[in-house]
């Protein structure tokens, strides 16, 4: 978007907070690189947004595109997703709208939704040790994700949390982690330090995940999940979000094997 000067037939904005610092330099910019695919719009095109973000929305009221919210799905829809969250219930609402605007079915896209499988490393459950659930969430690359992924699982008692370090503010992550109840940590270089564990709460700090799993195994209660959802970019210890992720579930494996 930032050197794009076409903009797409319909352009869907689902939210908007900070990312690619390091590129950008600022928020204004990345925000500024974002706004172009509203910017580049015309009145022959479509923009579906989510009302619910403040600065989507005003954005959207700059748009020479017709505009429309996300609409609502009907209950039995939302109540067939298997994806945890209201954020996919948003992402859910956004791909219904833009469906619907193509002339696909109710009935069609309902199929869709309670049929979708999501691609890895996005909330994926990856086993269940001694009643323990361990959650690879590696794509999480923002605070705003981790505060996404505890919220969507709501039973949360070990996170693992940390990577490449572009500046970003952590502290209303540091205020849900109390929120939600969180009693345990570990901390991963570079950005792990920077979250803060509740008051009582055990860390570790590492850069080993098999000594990760271990920690959590021995800090999460039975009926409990371990999220793994760094919050920050991978590149300090991996090549991708992919790779941390296939690391995370190789030592969770290996430790239900030594179970």
């Amino acid at each position: 978007l930032e050197t794009l000067d076409e903009a797409p037939d319909t352009a869907v904005f689902l939210n908007l907070f900070p990312e690619h610092m390091d590129h950008h330099g600022s928020v204004d910019a990345y925000y500024a690189a974002k706004a172009r695919i509203v910017h580049n719009q015309c009145a022959r095109d479509m923009l579906v947004y989510n009302a619910d973000d403040a600065r989507v929305a005003a954005l959207a009221r700059e748009s020479l595109a017709t505009v429309q919210a996300f609409a609502p799905v009907p209950a039995p829809v939302r109540d067939a997703l298997t994806l945890p969250g209201e954020h996919n219930v948003s992402n859910v609402r956004a791909a219904w709208t833009v469906a619907a605007h193509y002339g696909v079915t109710p009935d069609a896209a309902a199929r869709a939704v309670a049929t979708f499988t999501p691609l890895p490393h996005r909330l994926a459950r990856v086993a269940t040790i001694s009643g323990v659930t361990f959650y690879d969430d590696a794509i999480a690359t923002t605070p705003e994700s981790v505060i996404a992924a505890l919220r969507a699982l709501g039973d949360v008692d070990t996170l693992i949390v940390g990577g490449q370090d572009r500046g970003y503010d952590y502290a209303a992550l540091n205020a849900v982690l109390a929120e939600c109840g969180v009693r345990a940590v570990v901390q991963l270089p570079d950005t792990g330090v920077r979250v803060t564990p509740p008051p009582g709460a055990a860390v570790l700090q590492t850069t080993n995940l098999d000594e990760a799993v271990r920690f959590a195994l021995s800090h999460t209660r039975p009926g409990h999940s371990c999220l793994f959802s760094p919050g920050a970019p991978s590149y300090n210890l991996w090549k991708n979000f992919a790779a941390r992720g296939e690391a995370f579930t190789t030592a969770v494996h290996k430790a239900q094997d030594d179970h």
